[in-house]
Order: C-alpha cells, then structure tokens, then sequence
C-alpha cells in the first residue's frame, strides 16, 4: 500500500512540476501593462458601441492563406445600411 501510495504522489507531483516548467517556457510576459484601466477603456468603447445602435458585420467569412478581401456591412439600429463611414480594423494574432 505504500508503494502505490509512493508512486501516486510522484506521478502527481511529476505533473504539477511539469505545468511548471511548461508555463514558465510559455509565458509571454506582462500582456496589458495596466490591466484595470485597459479594462475601463475597453467598458467604454463597449458602451459607446451599443448605444450607437451600429452594426458592424463580416460579409465574407471565408479566408484562405494569402491575401484575402476583407468585406464589411455596417447598418444602424433598424439594419438599414449606414453610409459615408470610415472603419479602421486591426489584424493581430491572439
């Protein structure tokens, strides 16, 4: 019984340094160097959004490796579609 006892805590204790080491190697660093105000300014561009009532949506929703056409369609609170806008998009990885 203490062998098995024995070797269920060394399995264990195997996986629990292992995450360790695995994370460590992964981790990419500080992701937001102020999280909490990121976050703030994140809350109001949401909000600011959602009371324009605008809807900005993919038309094209198929990409393939290269150099691709990216459409959008944007339409107001009653999907009627909103003219004369300037969008900015920003293509990162996640």
């Amino acid at each position: 019984m203490k062998r098995v006892l024995a070797v269920v805590t060394l399995i264990g204790l195997a996986a629990v340094i292992g995450a360790f080491v695995i994370g460590m190697r992964t981790f990419d660093g500080t992701v937001v160097d102020k999280p909490y105000e990121h976050g703030l300014a994140y809350d109001a561009v949401h909000h600011e959004k959602e009371s324009s009532g605008w809807i900005a949506e993919i038309v094209n929703r198929q990409f393939t490796i290269g150099t691709n056409t990216l459409l959008l369609s944007v339409t107001d609170r009653n999907r009627r579609p909103v003219t004369d806008v300037e969008i900015s998009v920003v293509v990162s990885r996640p």
